[in-house]
């Protein structure tokens, strides 16, 4: 990680990556491959096309897999 992020931490970031499984309304947990580090957590995902928010990043496991509560999910929580 230190020469993918070149020792620079702290910092914000763009990180592009795909949502891995595909959008449905009843999706409850987003797989995603974007590279996050700890304390991306609640960090939003955005799609591109249109700029909507499709979800909010929870967890990742570097070289594994990140994860993130689908949109709807998250608004029912709030609700």
């Amino acid at each position: 990680m230190a020469q993918y992020f070149r020792d620079l931490y702290a910092v914000r970031r763009y990180a592009p990556g795909r949502v891995i499984q595909p959008l449905s309304a009843k999706v409850v947990v987003l797989r995603h491959d974007c590279t996050s580090l700890g304390g991306s957590s609640a960090s939003p995902l955005i799609r591109l096309s249109d700029g909507a928010v499709v979800g909010l990043r929870y967890s990742g496991v570097y070289g594994v897999g990140n994860s993130a509560a689908g949109r709807r999910s998250v608004r029912r929580a709030l609700v």
